[in-house]
């Protein structure tokens, strides 16, 4: 159980440095409306719901003082943090079908009123809070049934676990057919969504009221209160981003100065609150012929930025941040029979493949979010044997 819940987190962590990461004029990633912990344990919350059917949350005991609540269960333990997951809230995500159940059934129970969330405080119709919180959990657990909740969360995590199959295979498949990749990871973004640092409190304070404005337009149901509710802060949008990545992938047939050597890449379109969409990459060259990748890497990013965008672009070389890795440093070369370095490439790129596991933004077009080259062909099984 420890296991899963420190994979569980080190997930949300990513999805937290995807979402609300911003690169700043000076180079340096600041993390803005960022909500790890938030969404950690709203996740554990509603499993806790959902899979402990029979248990309830407190114990309500009756004396001459009045009503008491008595824990009962680890559900409990979120009952005063429960207006805090509404922080997560935002019109421009979706969300798995667990946390959409959460947010779709707090506006619909008197728990939304609760705002000081004490267990023995009064509330309505003679029960105390903590019963309410009681009745809440039941309401979640009706209406997951009601919706079939766990077989939408079931279909929902299948695209994620495929695409971990596909890159695993993938990326195996290259290995199998080169002695030695040289691995690149370059971040293709844009210089609008670059903030100045005197914008960054704004931009924090527009993402902090969007649950708010959203929220009240769910109250109050207006339509003026839903158009104000969906203002966004992000500065790219999806079909500028789809055409300069559909744009930079033609054009690589066409430059063999750059990618003549390039044996296959993984690419993933994603999005911030703040920058909107950009683009996450993977080149992996022949290791027997590309050598400088640092070099490389740059001369990409550099192309991205004046032919691919017009100057519109920016780019992050991930090749020149080893020292920030450290023991984890997984690009530049890698040999075949590396498997820790290997292990530590996998791991990497499987945050790409499986970023959708519990928020994605609504796209406003129909798109792919992430993807490979076409499977390498097998090698003939000629030449000489390699060496461990």
């Amino acid at each position: 159980m420890a296991e899963a819940n420190d994979a569980l987190f080190e997930d949300i962590k990513h999805l937290d440095t995807t979402l609300n990461s911003v690169r700043c004029g000076d180079g340096k990633v600041t993390l803005v409306g960022q909500y790890n912990q938030s969404l950690w344990q709203l996740i554990t919350f509603m499993r806790a719901v959902l899979e402990r059917k029979k248990k309830i949350p407190f114990e309500i005991r009756v004396s001459k003082r009045g009503k008491e609540a008595i824990p009962t269960s680890k559900l409990a333990h979120f009952f005063e943090g429960l207006h805090c997951y509404l922080e997560l809230h935002s019109p421009d995500l979706s969300y798995a079908p667990h946390i959409q159940l959460f947010f779709d059934c707090y506006y619909k129970h008197p728990i939304q009123y609760c705002k000081q969330l004490e267990r023995n405080t009064p509330f309505i119709d003679g029960k105390i809070q903590a019963e309410w919180f009681n009745d809440f959990v039941a309401y979640l657990r009706h209406k997951g049934d009601e919706i079939g909740v766990r077989k939408k969360v079931a279909d929902w995590e299948r695209n994620s676990k495929e695409n971990l199959k596909r890159l695993d295979t993938y990326v195996n498949a290259l290995f199998e057919k080169y002695a030695r990749l040289m691995v690149l990871r370059i971040d293709l973004l844009y210089k609008v969504a670059v903030p100045a640092k005197a914008e960054m409190s704004e931009a924090n304070g527009k993402l902090l009221a969007l649950p708010r404005r959203d929220g009240d337009a769910r109250l109050h149901e207006t339509e003026t209160g839903r158009q104000h509710a969906r203002e966004t802060v992000a500065r790219v949008d999806i079909v500028e981003a789809m055409k300069d990545r559909e744009h930079l992938f033609e054009n690589m047939i066409g430059k063999p100065s750059l990618f003549e050597h390039m044996v296959g890449f993984v690419w993933s379109l994603e999005w911030s609150r703040v920058g909107g969409y950009h683009l996450h990459c993977a080149f992996f060259f022949d290791g027997s012929k590309v050598h400088k990748h640092e070099y490389l890497a740059d001369q990409i990013g550099k192309y991205w930025e004046t032919v691919i965008t017009e100057g519109r672009g920016i780019y992050h070389n991930c090749n020149r941040d080893k020292r920030k890795y450290g023991d984890s440093w997984a690009i530049g070369p890698i040999d075949h029979n590396d498997d820790v370095k290997r292990a530590h490439l996998m791991r990497t790129l499987g945050y790409l493949a499986k970023k959708d596991q519990y928020v994605y933004v609504k796209p406003s077009a129909k798109c792919k979010r992430f993807g490979t080259g076409r499977m390498p062909r097998s090698r003939s099984g000629v030449g000489r044997p390699r060496k461990p």
